[in-house]
């Protein structure tokens, strides 16, 4: 089952989701969406999540790039219902978007997709 994944992925670009946690429009923000706006479409499909409690600026600028946005309301990484929600939402994110590649935009956002990311091995 897994090979005949492999395959398919192979004949396609590689979907990779793209997680920020920055509500207003800063550096790194910036910075993701001058990397957004530049892909090569040919070889990376990009999908956005937003990890803010409520979303923000940036989605709506990923957004007129043409880019699907989701948004997993990530908070604090302190609160453990909240952050075990979270990693759960963004697992099942992975696996419904058909992700081969998660990107942390941040270190805060690492917090939550890294244990999702390795929950979907």
């Amino acid at each position: 089952m897994k090979q005949a994944a492999h395959r398919a992925a192979a004949q396609r670009p590689l979907r990779v989701l793209f997680v920020d946690s920055q509500a207003e429009l800063c550096g790194t923000s910036f910075a993701l969406l001058a990397m957004l706006k530049y892909l090569d479409r040919a070889e990376i499909e990009p999908i956005y999540a937003s990890a803010t409690p409520d979303g923000g600026e940036m989605p709506a600028e990923v957004e007129k790039l043409g880019i699907p946005t989701l948004h997993v309301a990530a908070g604090r990484f302190r609160q453990v219902v909240r952050t075990s929600l979270a990693v759960a939402e963004f697992v099942h994110l992975i696996r419904s978007q058909d992700v081969d590649l998660v990107f942390a935009n941040t270190g805060h956002t690492l917090l939550f997709v890294r244990p999702a990311a390795m929950a979907t091995r």
